[in-house]
């Protein structure tokens, strides 16, 4: 039945799924107690100390870049049988989950959500989009092992092609959104 899906079925499918997968591990990381998640957390603020210190555009440059090459470079690496995008969404709703719930229990959860909402809205699904089209690659890999008319490589290159004209604004807007409106939002909802 899957085999018999449009391409552009098959990326709502798996951008369906990659999301799906993401929300699950994003409470499973929520319900980590804090002192079980205390590793992560400080190597993450570690990163965000260090990010703090950039000036303002370079700062949303650096986002968008860290966001845009591991969105790149997830889509090929579909090619092994699924499994990295899997791994990648399942590690990154996990981390969310962890960072959600230690600030929400420090910064409250509407201060929390001001914080990721309003550059998570393109983010996240410009991520499950490629999470999405690096399983259809994956996909393509199997029929093609199972000796079936699967098409890898012409895959790879027109998901490649979809993060350039998708993927690439959506990040570019999130990032910008993140360094200059979410820190007001947050700031708003703070002093409430």
């Amino acid at each position: 039945m899957l085999r018999k899906l449009p391409r552009k079925r098959r990326l709502v499918l798996n951008t369906l799924i990659s999301s799906v997968l993401f929300v699950v591990f994003t409470v499973l990381g929520s319900t980590i107690e804090m002192s079980e998640s205390i590793g992560i957390l400080e190597e993450l603020e570690t990163l965000s100390e260090f990010l703090k210190g950039l000036p303002t555009p370079i700062l949303a440059l650096a986002i968008f870049a860290n966001n845009f090459v591991k969105a790149l470079l997830l889509i090929p690496s579909g090619a092994v049988f699924g499994l990295p995008p899997i791994a990648f969404i399942a590690f990154n709703g996990l981390i969310l989950g962890v960072v959600f719930n230690y600030s929400a229990a420090n910064l409250g959860v509407w201060t929390t959500l001001a914080g990721i909402l309003p550059h998570g809205i393109l983010e996240i699904p410009a991520i499950l989009m490629a999470s999405g089209l690096a399983l259809n690659v994956g996909w393509e890999v199997w029929m093609k092992v199972l000796g079936r008319d699967g098409k890898p490589k012409a895959t790879i290159k027109e998901g490649l092609k979809t993060c350039l004209r998708v993927i690439l604004p959506l990040l570019v807007v999130a990032a910008l959104i993140e360094v200059y409106v979410t820190p007001l939002i947050v700031m708003l909802i703070a002093r409430a």
